[in-house]
């Protein structure tokens, strides 16, 4: 039988299994609180709790339920996942098929982000407070504190980025005997001074720079710094005294108060080498005003995600990036328990970033992949851990802040696979004259004129879209041309084969009538819809003249939600929660299920059941 027919059959019969659950009848409702770990595996689940590296999340499991697996949906994508787990319905129905995808109405090789796109189902946090509840969401995929239809009462949506981050040397040159008001600050050395700027648009923030010497040794040997707006320490400074490794955040002078993260990458007390790394400058986005503001004043401004491609490009280290993962996760969650604690929400959806964040850049099992030593994979797979304990901590705060007589459920959005190999998809188009592109200058750019398809990916998943004739406003397929289009884009992703190895690439190869069965159809869905094999991954890229690459990161998602490594979590636990062990559950079960714990029906669009007895 077809692998593809087989998964469909298998995914019908597993979705159509009557489920057990461990919550009881109906009774008084009480405050709920849903915490998603995105990317966290069970199966690593399980080890690291019988490992006993979990107290907080086997606490939670002893007192109530916890599923065998969790099955996300295809694909198997946090944007997709968490506006299915949001509305309790199939992609095909939320309208959120890709974390990237094109909308027919536009240009060809215009993209969608799937995380602001409207949401054509019903949110649970819209059928909360249409029942006369209270809801807080803090970082959750889908929510939006700007938009009245994706924000609850309390919203901390994911903030806005106003400038990338950059690795800046201050040249030996650079410094000078420093001209500053510096109060008690003493340097054995003459202090001196240089500055950096942040760039935000095309408006500059200038950072000045103290180095002192504080080893009264008879030598020149500076070893901390000072940063500063004014050159004044005596009315206050952003931070210092910093040394080698440390960080420091700068809040700018403007009115989204944004900022960055600054850390000193290299610090040699002769002042001949000395690097900053400047953090991505962010703001924070919160509904209401008064909620912002109180954020930015207590907690700071959102402090960004970390940063991946600082990491693949050398401008940070391992250490740096874990950092930057346990200060987000820190932040949302400092800011899930204040508002548990100020406002008792009766329901709260928090977001837990960091095992994603990791598992991504560190999941290196694989002699197939890129720099792998088992050395390197242990020291990698003690970082993901680390993810995990970080979550098992954060999960404790917020339990301990809501109280065991509200109900938890401990999810995640799907699992991760370890990858191998870049594919670059449009590239093999390109190859087969489907993709035309031109050169100007440095720049290629897509020839919409004779352009026939195009993919948008995400993960390990793409969504490939025909040119089509009256209906993209560049179409030049005709409508009758359009299957022979169609069928010639599979069977040319059929014949792909890994060059070293000989075999299939691509798992999953469908045409957009029959992602039905994957509950998937949708007017946004590609003509052609593709996910690859565990072990690879795709990039829309097609101007790097090639199409395949190692991969320069370890993990990815988007796959079969059946395969094992993409199995999700969930653990529920509160006074109605009996102590059992449950079958695997669907995400899409999530919010009727959550909705019954508060005592209101379930979204009007949802089409997963209620898990009870």
């Amino acid at each position: 039988m077809n692998r593809k027919i087989l998964f469909a059959l298998v995914l019908f019969i597993l979705i159509s299994l009557p489920s057990l659950s461990s919550l009881s009848t109906q009774s008084d409702d009480g405050n709920v609180v849903v915490i998603s770990i995105d990317g966290a595996r069970a199966d690593f689940l399980f080890r690291l709790m019988e490992e006993g590296m979990l107290p907080n999340l086997q606490n939670l499991a002893s007192r109530g339920s916890m599923a065998a697996f969790s099955v996300s949906v295809l694909p198997s994508l946090t944007a997709v996942a968490h506006a299915s787990i949001s509305t309790g319905a199939w992609p095909g129905t939320t309208g959120i098929v890709s974390n990237y995808f094109h909308v027919v109405t536009d240009p060809i090789y215009k993209g969608t982000d799937g995380f602001g796109a409207p949401l054509k189902a019903e949110a649970i946090w819209i059928t909360a407070i249409e029942n006369g509840k209270s809801v807080a969401t803090i970082g959750w995929p889908c929510a939006d504190a700007d938009d009245p239809e994706r924000r609850g009462d309390w919203t901390v949506s994911w903030g806005t980025r106003d400038a990338y981050s950059y690795s800046k040397d201050i040249k030996p040159w650079w410094w000078k005997d420093a001209n500053w008001v510096m109060g008690d600050v003493i340097s054995y050395s003459t202090p001196k001074e240089a500055y950096f700027y942040l760039k935000v648009g095309w408006k500059k923030y200038y950072v000045n720079i103290l180095a002192i010497d504080t080893t009264d040794d008879l030598e020149e040997n500076y070893d901390a710094v000072y940063f500063d707006d004014d050159k004044d320490l005596t009315n206050g400074y952003y931070g210092g005294p910093l040394r080698l490794g440390d960080c420091c955040p700068i809040e700018l002078p403007n009115p989204e108060r944004s900022g960055s993260w600054i850390k000193i990458m290299v610090f040699e007390p002769d002042l001949s080498a000395f690097n900053l790394f400047l953090g991505a400058v962010w703001h924070t986005n919160a509904y209401p005003e008064e909620l912002e503001e109180y954020i930015n004043d207590e907690f700071g401004f959102f402090p960004g995600d970390p940063d991946y491609y600082a990491l693949e490009h050398g401008y940070i280290d391992e250490i740096t990036y874990l950092e930057q993962a346990e200060r987000l996760a820190d932040w949302l969650a400092d800011i899930t328990i204040y508002l548990i604690g100020e406002y008792d929400p009766d329901l709260v959806l928090a977001y837990q970033p960091q095992v994603d964040e990791c598992e991504h850049q560190f999941l290196l099992v694989d002699p197939r992949q890129l720099g792998y030593t088992p050395e390197r994979s242990e020291e990698y797979i003690g970082y993901v851990e680390w993810a995990y304990e970080l979550a098992d901590e954060n999960v404790g705060r917020i339990v301990e802040a809501a109280g065991y007589d509200s109900t938890f459920f401990v999810i995640s959005d799907h699992g991760m696979a370890p990858i191998h190999t870049v594919v670059y998809i449009n590239e093999i188009l390109k190859e087969a004259g489907l993709l035309v592109t031109y050169t100007k200058g440095s720049w290629t750019y897509i020839d919409t004129s004779a352009t026939k398809a195009y993919a948008f990916t995400s993960g390990a998943a793409a969504h490939i879209y025909i040119n089509l004739e009256g209906r993209e406003p560049t179409g030049i397929v005709p409508p009758e041309e359009y299957r022979e289009v169609q069928r010639q884009i599979v069977e040319l992703l059929q014949s792909v084969r890994d060059p070293e190895t000989g075999e299939e690439v691509f798992d999953i190869i469908t045409i957009k009538e029959m992602t039905k069965a994957f509950h998937l159809y949708n007017e946004n869905t590609g003509d052609v819809f593709v996910t690859t094999r565990k072990g690879y991954t795709l990039s829309y890229q097609y101007w790097v003249g090639i199409q395949f690459e190692p991969s320069t990161y370890y993990g990815q998602h988007g796959y079969n939600p059946l395969i094992p490594e993409l199995y999700a979590i969930s653990i529920a636990c509160g006074p109605r929660i009996r102590h059992t062990i449950i079958p695997p559950i669907r995400i899409i079960d999530i919010a009727p299920t959550v909705c019954y714990a508060l005592n209101i029906p379930p979204p009007a669009d949802a089409e997963g059941r209620i898990l009870h007895q």
